[in-house]
């Protein structure tokens, strides 16, 4: 798939055709001025041959000859020529031997010239035009007038130079404006681009429709599959938690009946009853996840943590454990409520559950990221059973002490964040779980 983004392309195309354009009709207005310098050359062929055949005479003994003539004819180096040819007989204004084998054609009736071009004197390049004249002593006559052709091409070749400067700096201002017009007709684009991106950090909810029509009708699609995504993760988190709550009461009753039994059997199925609402709670507690950072929602992070502390000191408010928080600066999560809910009230209730007597939480700042790291001066897991916790598609809810239900449901929503859970041995003595998780920007 092609790598350029559309500004590229358009400006690509854009040049390509300045360049195809540009050489045509350099090409073209090449021609054409060739065409005229050759053309005016040969009108002043015409001219000179036409004036020295009216100053033709007759010498004594009856013959032709070039009476009057521009000096030019007969200065050397000059790079003018006449010859005049009647019947069989020459005569050159030079007796240099390239100029008298000159071939010169024979046009076709009395009064029309024709061009030739051939090598001169020295090896120049002549362009010449023959005059056909009215026939002397039953003779033809016909009087040529050849002039050096290198004035020709450098009269083309300066044009040219000049062509090139001129298409050179036509070529410049039409590159600056195809890329100003691009540009400029692509900003509403960018501006789209730039908005989704603000959509996508949770600093906006919706696309802005302050487009132009085109463009607005995108905005607008864009903000309806939003709110259709909205609605569809509102539904079946809705769904999901409707099922939690059948499930687990049907649970609870069969638990109940099963303790009534008051036999080995009876405790064999509230086991097994325990066992199923531990994989009830695991797999829902995956479905109902938000929609793994999409930007559209965010939660504060320093409240979250304040409120589950308080809630996790109630619920071991026997145990006298010291929480210690550490969050200032620490920056918003980008995603939903819940789930940072959901991350922090595991983490915290998971450290306090297996601590002596301390457990830390702290929430900070790493680039576009969030940190949290919860600590508590337990038993701690062995490299072994940390191993197995993180590892992908792993049963977490049958890992051994200290690695429950909690700890998997982190795990999976931080990976669906794009994010993860890290175990490692804490500064306290036990364990230290680090989960990293999409961090809203500020403003």
């Amino acid at each position: 798939m092609n790598a350029w983004n559309l500004e590229s392309r358009l400006v690509g195309a854009a040049l390509v055709w300045l360049v195809i354009a540009g050489g045509l009709g350099g090409a073209a207005l090449s021609f054409v001025f060739r065409e005229a310098v050759v053309a005016r050359f040969d009108t002043k062929l015409e001219a000179l041959a036409e004036g020295l055949a009216s100053g033709l005479e007759r010498n004594a003994d009856g013959r032709l000859h070039v009476g009057r003539a521009h000096p030019n004819f007969a200065e050397s180096g000059a790079g003018w020529y006449w010859l005049l040819e009647v019947g069989d007989r020459r005569t050159t204004s030079t007796d240099a031997a390239a100029l008298e084998r000159y071939p010169t054609p024979l046009p076709a009736e009395v009064g029309a010239v024709r061009a030739s071009e051939a090598a001169g004197p020295d090896g120049v390049p002549l362009r010449a035009a023959t005059l056909r004249l009215a026939a002397h002593d039953g003779a033809p006559v016909r009087l040529t007038v050849a002039l050096d052709r290198r004035d020709i091409d450098r009269e083309i070749r300066s044009f040219a130079g000049l062509l090139a400067v001129a298409a050179t700096g036509l070529g410049l201002v039409l590159v600056a404006g195809v890329v100003l017009q691009v540009r400029f007709g692509l900003a509403p684009l960018r501006r789209l681009k730039a908005d989704l991106a603000e959509v996508e950090t949770g600093r906006l909810e919706a696309v802005p429709e302050a487009y132009p029509s085109d463009i607005r009708a995108v905005a607008e699609a864009i903000n309806g599959v939003l709110e259709r995504d909205r609605a569809l993760t509102a539904w079946a988190r809705k769904s999901a938690g409707n099922l939690a709550h059948a499930l687990k009461t049907e649970l609870a009753r069969l638990r109940q009946l099963a303790r009534e039994r008051g036999d080995a059997d009876g405790d064999e199925l509230v086991a097994a009853t325990d066992r199923i609402a531990g994989i009830v709670d695991h797999h829902l507690s995956r479905a109902t996840v938000g929609p793994g950072g999409h930007g559209l929602a965010r939660a504060d992070t320093r409240a979250v943590i304040a409120a589950v502390v308080d809630g996790v000191e109630r619920l071991f408010a026997e145990r006298a454990l010291a929480i210690e928080v550490t969050d200032d600066g620490a920056p918003a999560f980008r995603g939903e409520l819940q789930d940072l809910e959901e991350i922090v009230g595991n983490l915290v209730e998971n450290a306090c559950r297996h601590a002596a007597g301390r457990v830390a939480v702290t929430a900070r700042a790493d680039g576009d990221r969030l940190i949290l790291v919860v600590e508590d001066d337990g038993a701690g897991l062995d490299d072994e059973a940390r191993g197995r916790v993180t590892r992908r598609g792993e049963r977490l809810d049958e890992k051994g002490p200290g690695a429950g239900l909690g700890l998997a449901i982190v795990s999976d929503l931080a990976e669906l964040y794009g994010g993860g859970l890290r175990l490692d041995t804490s500064s306290l003595g036990g364990l230290a779980a680090v989960v990293d998780l999409p961090a809203a920007r500020q403003g």
